[in-house]
């Protein structure tokens, strides 16, 4: 997908994402910006008519007059900006939610490839920050307000002496050059702030959230890491004040043409009231009027700049949005394959990690058929979890290619064949939710199975055992009746949830690492007798569930290195025989 560079088109894609969103926005804002185009006249108008009856015909009443009407009509535009503000700020708040909930989505349909990936990672950490969008919506409000204004207050300069406008097109230029520089700075200093941001961010997590903590604890993490923080706060400080710096070295000038502006604005009006016989009134309305109307070009300068400034951040957020709609396949359709009896086959299949050269997959090749229980064995970094990664569609592979039931599994809608695979990943994650949900991941739940699928993984007694059963929350973090399963019973959890999927094919992935061996073995076996029919592939380094496999793939360096039964590679002397003969004690030892 092309990387959008029009700042406008980023910008016009924002308010229409937001108009899509949360139309009320819209609503308050338009009300809001004919109050604030009334604001600057209503005390120009009344401060002058009150100025002139006070130096002129001295009338008492007419004056208390002017001032209660004054005074009402301030009153009323107070109480509208007021009203208007509280809803516009509800909506603001509305609408944030609402496009950070679609950013979420489009983050969680992002191909798994590419999240990975540091440079997309810091687009999201960019395009998090929902603020931006409202600052969009304000800075073209004001910029609407600035227009409509101006041409008010340029009716009403021309009158007095056209010359003010080339004073305050000088400011305005000076103030335009400035802000120009500024945006430079700002867009040159973005790149740099995402990363340090995300590893900000990283170094809070790690102090204040509870997974980190018994490590921080035992090793007595505090001093080393309070000094890590320390150290990397300092590094984005002295970048951020540099960057400051140069900000207001830029604002110098700028203000100085200012008070230029100023003088001279006075000067002008000074003679007119001398010697031409302009109202202290008038003086007072016109000089106003120099400076609003110098400040409302200023603010339209200032207003554009800011747009196209938000408009980077809108780049981000784009980005990401149309990253995952140009991933989106719900046009690829594929008939329905007979789940009865499944085939997975691998054909010269290589691989290597994006932006790197090495081959962590090299031409293998093999093929699964029907209710087959297969084992994936291998040192660590053999590629056992990325070959599945390949299975599951997290990557493509870079040469080769994967088939189900003899169709290429990259023609296959990815909502279609997800639904193929039920999966147990080393790195599991369970949700801070209710068991019930844990492990049927719906609202929909069928509870009957549910607790047949805990029962079937060893968790019933512990299920039994709690007072509110299926609806226990999963950790404390949001309920203090909930319970803290350990790392065993958590796999237990997650091996059940890839039951009640109820696919035709199971991937287990180091599923039973934080169970002791025997426990293991045990596990295993039952976890064998449950999936009996469905095809199931066990990816491990340690190998008590090789002995219920029907074959066995040995992988080393990436590549192929053994595949058989368990006794036909025992008696082969290899790498397998190797690995069991030093694993075999822990299996065997409880019957000693």
């Amino acid at each position: 997908m092309s990387n959008k560079s029009s700042l406008f088109s980023n910008s016009l894609f924002v308010l229409k994402f937001a108009y899509k969103t949360n139309k009320k926005i819209f609503y308050c804002k338009i009300p809001q910006i004919i109050i604030n185009i009334m604001n600057p006249f209503v005390p120009m108008i009344f401060i002058r008519l009150i100025l002139n009856e006070i130096t002129s015909t001295k009338d008492i009443y007419s004056t208390l007059f002017l001032v209660a009407a004054f005074a009402f009509v301030s009153f009323v535009i107070s109480m509208l900006n007021i009203f208007l503000g509280y809803h516009t700020s509800r909506q603001m708040d509305i609408t944030t939610r609402k496009m950070k909930n679609e950013l979420g989505v489009a983050v969680m349909k992002i191909q798994y490839s590419d999240v990975e990936q540091p440079r997309i990672r810091d687009f999201i950490e960019l395009a998090k920050d929902g603020s931006n969008f409202m600052n969009i919506l304000d800075e073209i409000s004001n910029l609407i307000t600035s227009v409509i204004t101006l041409a008010g207050l340029a009716a009403i300069i021309v009158t007095i002496q056209p010359i003010i406008f080339l004073f305050i097109a000088l400011v305005v230029f000076f103030r335009f050059i400035t802000d120009r520089r500024n945006r430079k700075l700002w867009e040159k200093w973005r790149p740099r702030y995402a990363p340090i941001s995300r590893k900000t961010a990283y170094f809070f997590r790690i102090m204040q959230n509870r997974e980190f903590g018994k490590e921080v604890r035992i090793n007595n993490l505090q001093d080393w890491l309070y000094k890590k923080v320390n150290d990397h706060t300092g590094v984005y400080l002295k970048a951020s004040l540099q960057h400051n710096i140069e900000i207001q070295r830029n604002s110098i000038l700028s203000s100085f043409t200012t008070v230029l502006q100023e003088c001279a604005v006075y000067i002008i009006l000074a003679y007119r009231v001398v010697f031409k016989g302009m109202t202290i009134g008038d003086f007072s309305m016109y000089m106003t009027s120099v400076n609003t109307f110098s400040d409302n070009i200023s603010s339209i300068v200032g207003s554009i700049l800011a747009i196209m400034q938000n408009g980077v951040f809108a780049k981000d957020f784009r980005y990401c949005i149309e990253l995952s709609e140009s991933q989106s396949e719900n046009t690829k359709k594929t008939e329905k394959i007979d789940t009865s009896h499944v085939t997975i086959e691998f054909i010269n299949v290589s691989f290597k990690y994006p932006n790197t050269e090495k081959m962590i997959l090299k031409n293998i090749s093999f093929k699964i058929q029907g209710n087959e229980t297969i084992a994936i064995m291998g040192l660590n970094g053999a590629g056992k979890t990325t070959l599945i990664k390949l299975l599951c569609r997290f990557y493509k592979p870079t040469e080769g290619k994967i088939l189900l039931n003899g169709i290429n599994i990259d023609d296959f809608s990815y909502d279609d064949y997800i639904n193929y695979i039920g999966a147990v990943f080393q790195d599991f994650k369970l949700f801070d939710f209710s068991i019930g949900e844990n492990v049927c991941l719906s609202d929909e739940m069928y509870v009957t199975k549910v607790k047949e699928c805990i029962q079937k993984c060893g968790l019933g007694d512990k299920l039994d055992s709690l007072q509110n059963g299926l609806d226990t929350n999963i950790s404390k973090e949001f309920d203090p009746e909930g319970i803290e399963f350990s790392g065993g019973e958590g796999q237990k959890l997650a091996m059940a949830r890839a039951l009640y999927k109820n696919a035709p094919i199971i991937v287990l992935d180091e599923p039973t690492s934080a169970l002791d061996p025997i426990a293991e073995s045990e596990i295993y076996e039952k976890f064998n007798e449950i999936t009996k029919d469905k095809m199931t592939i066990y990816i491990s380094h340690r190998l008590s569930s090789c002995r219920f496999c029907d074959r066995i793939i040995v992988l080393n360096n990436g590549m192929i290195a053994e595949y058989g039964s368990h006794d036909e590679l025992i008696n082969k002397q290899g790498l397998y025989s190797q690995m069991w003969n030093m694993q075999a004690q822990y299996y065997v030892g409880s019957n000693e």
